[in-house]
């Protein structure tokens, strides 16, 4: 009888281990996954998507690319800029950058021709200074409502199995309370 009851301890504590392991393993996944993000955010980095091919073979549609906040003016030939056109960010390599006109002709590397208007340097938001392909349409599905839920989903089942393998009680404890 005593034998039953430890192999029922040890089976107990042995899946609590492997659920505490598990927790903490899908939960250190969450962190890394939101790292790309968010820690960036922190350093005054701001992340766009890629979605269309205008920047192939630099960029491709599905990247993420960081930009660091840009004197228009210090933007040179050949660099790789983020700014304003028409409510959206288009992000478009540099071909010249006209001080006198405080303006930069840009050209997607894809594309045959310039753009047909300079990008103002009010609508300069920075030069792209590093990308992860890919990673765009990863967080580009987790924007979405079934990203949030299946996000949401994954943390909340590593919280409960880190939750499950937290130590209990063991038969015949009593609380400190009852006496």
């Amino acid at each position: 009888m005593f034998r039953m009851k430890k192999d029922k301890e040890n089976n107990f504590n042995t899946l609590s281990v492997i659920c505490r392991i598990a927790g903490t393993v899908v939960l250190s996944v969450a962190i890394l996954f939101a790292l790309p993000v968010t820690l960036p955010k922190l350093f005054g980095f701001r992340i766009y998507n890629v979605v269309t091919p205008s920047m192939v073979p630099a960029l491709n549609p599905g990247s993420l690319v960081y930009v660091k906040e840009t004197e228009a003016s210090e933007i040179g030939e050949g660099d790789i800029i983020a700014f304003e056109s028409d409510g959206e960010v288009v992000v478009h390599r540099a071909v010249e950058n006209d001080t006198a006109f405080r303006e930069i002709t840009t050209k997607g590397d894809a594309n045959e021709t310039i753009d047909i208007y300079p990008v103002p340097y009010n609508k300069v938001i920075g030069k792209v200074v590093f990308n992860i392909p890919k990673a765009g349409t990863f967080f580009m599905y987790l924007s979405t409502a079934k990203g949030r839920i299946t996000a949401a989903c994954f943390v909340l089942s590593g919280a409960i199995l880190s939750f499950i393998g937290l130590p209990g009680k063991e038969d015949g404890e009593e609380e400190d309370d009852e006496k």
